[in-house]
């Protein structure tokens, strides 16, 4: 079996007794202490790994799996100064080499491909300098990876993340526009590069069984990738198209249980669904979502994006279109630097 095999690495072992007690920590202060250790242990081991000292040049699966474990750790805290940053910056490294796509074990380094790139492209809807890595000039999948029918998670093999990832790069060039003046800020070569995006959404089809609950999934990620692309290319007022966008949005929310296990990926479609909640009638059901969410995971990040979106909705009330438009911004000056997944 392959997760037992990568368990055999010490660091990773300690990585995932350090995140599994950051739950229960909330509630035990023996566990904080447990996690602490840990932690500690889990670092000792990481650097005197071989592939980060420079002995070898291959990038091991345990490895990587340590360095994102550690970087789920800061989303289990819910630490809001970029603590993920390093740990997400040497698992891109590691698995962008030449060299780690060989001798890999295929279905484990999928998964941590996947596992990887989730994160990679949502960190982009919450911070102004950091871009995917599917954004990077003759990007190609990795040797190892293996295309299933659907991935382990949401998006990312099938091709969901793509557009969302555009889509960021069209906000960066409108925010441009904006900062030098140029008027209007969504000119001809932005709206085109939209529409051929929009197109793709609209044929984009879910990998999933349908009717399950991630076939349910996966339509609530392709409505809040819709509407992403409406925020950023349309002024931040209210509208009608946009309320009835988020409304759908809801009711796909609306059909996931709020204690089945796809409660842990929802964080991102929810609080793209906040950013765009100009109606205040459906401001109180996205933060009864956001409060659900945190009771069924206890994730830290969660509470913050919740304060994010209502931050956001103070400046829609306000009438301020050029501050509620940009929540990357919006976060900066907050002070958080953190994930939404």
């Amino acid at each position: 079996m392959l997760l037992p095999l990568a368990l055999q690495n010490r660091g990773l072992m300690h990585s995932l007794l350090c995140l599994s007690g950051s739950h229960l920590s909330n509630t035990d202060p023996t566990y904080s202490m447990a996690q602490h250790h840990h932690f500690g242990m889990a670092m000792e081991f990481l650097l005197k790994d071989p592939v980060l000292t420079g002995q070898i040049a291959i990038a091991g699966d345990p490895t990587i799996a340590t360095t994102l474990i550690l970087c789920l750790n800061s989303i289990c805290k819910g630490e809001t100064e970029g603590e993920y940053r390093p740990h997400l910056d040497a698992a891109r490294h590691m698995l962008s080499s030449a060299s780690s796509a060989e001798g890999r074990s295929n279905t484990f380094s999928n998964f941590l491909y996947e596992f990887f790139m989730y994160h990679d492209v949502i960190n982009s809807v919450t911070t102004l300098d950091r871009r995917p890595i599917l954004l990077m000039e003759n990007y190609t999948l990795p040797a190892f990876i293996i295309q299933p029918e659907a991935g382990a998670l949401l998006g990312v093999l099938d091709g969901l993340f793509g557009y969302l990832s555009k889509i960021t790069l069209l906000r960066d060039q409108i925010r441009t526009r904006k900062a030098n003046g140029e008027h209007p800020s969504v000119d001809y070569e932005v709206l085109s590069q939209a529409v051929a995006i929009d197109s793709e959404i609209r044929e984009w089809v879910p990998a999933q069984i349908p009717e399950s609950h991630r076939y349910i999934a996966a339509q609530l990620y392709r409505q809040s990738t819709w509407v992403y692309l409406y925020r950023t290319i349309m002024p931040s007022t209210a509208n009608p198209k946009i309320q009835l966008a988020v409304e759908e949005g809801l009711q796909y929310l609306r059909r996931l249980p709020e204690n089945s296990g796809t409660q842990s990926i929802l964080l991102m479609p929810l609080f793209i669904l906040g950013c765009a909640a100009f109606e205040p009638s459906q401001r109180p059901e996205i933060s009864r979502r956001f409060q659900g969410l945190h009771e069924y995971s206890r994730l830290g990040n969660i509470v913050t994006a919740h304060e994010v979106v209502k931050k956001i909705w103070e400046l829609m009330d306000q009438g301020d279109e050029e501050k509620s438009w940009d929540w990357e911004n919006i976060i900066k000056e907050m002070g958080y630097d953190f994930l939404v997944t």
